[in-house]
């Protein structure tokens, strides 16, 4: 898979599937890294059940290619992990992928594990580098609103990356 870091393999887990479906964005993923994948237990969270958030813009990214559903072998290193999580870093460690995930306990064990990880704030921060997005504040905002939980420090260094708060 072709992505601004090169030929290096990208693998999202739910959680930013699910904020970016909310606020409208779901395509940023797409237009920062191309291509990507998700696991199966991915795909099956965000389908299980209907009208869930992701659900009818993952199933139309995979029809249309961009999106592709890979196998993950249980690797015991995740295993305190939900089932999502746990496929995805056990992907990204087989695979040399990016893992895209947002749960703290996951990016714990992903750093842990010499992995590397970014979350959903850092997918709008790379698209306002690549200039897809103008600003990211009201992005972030609109995460909020759908009670996406963004910690203040966390919106602060992002508005500092991307040069729209204080540094």
């Amino acid at each position: 898979m072709e992505s601004m870091f090169g030929a290096e393999p990208i693998v999202v887990d739910a959680s930013p599937v699910i904020g970016l479906s909310k606020i409208g964005r779901f395509s940023l993923l797409q237009q920062v890294f191309g291509k990507v994948a998700v696991t199966r237990e991915v795909r099956d969270e965000l389908l299980r059940g209907e009208g869930r958030p992701g659900g009818v813009e993952l199933t139309t990214a995979i029809e249309d290619g961009w999106v592709e559903v890979v196998d993950a072998d249980a690797n015991p290193d995740f295993s305190k992990l939900g089932a999502g999580e746990a496929t995805t870093l056990a992907y990204a460690s087989r695979a040399g992928a990016l893992a895209v995930l947002d749960d703290d306990a996951g990016r714990m064990h992903a750093q842990a594990h010499g992995l590397r990880v970014l979350g959903t704030v850092g997918v709008l921060i790379l698209a306002k580098r690549k200039g897809i997005v103008e600003e990211i504040g009201p992005l972030l905002d609109e995460l909020r609103k759908h009670k996406f939980y963004l910690s203040k420090p966390v919106v602060d260094v992002a508005l500092a990356d991307s040069g729209e708060g204080p540094n």
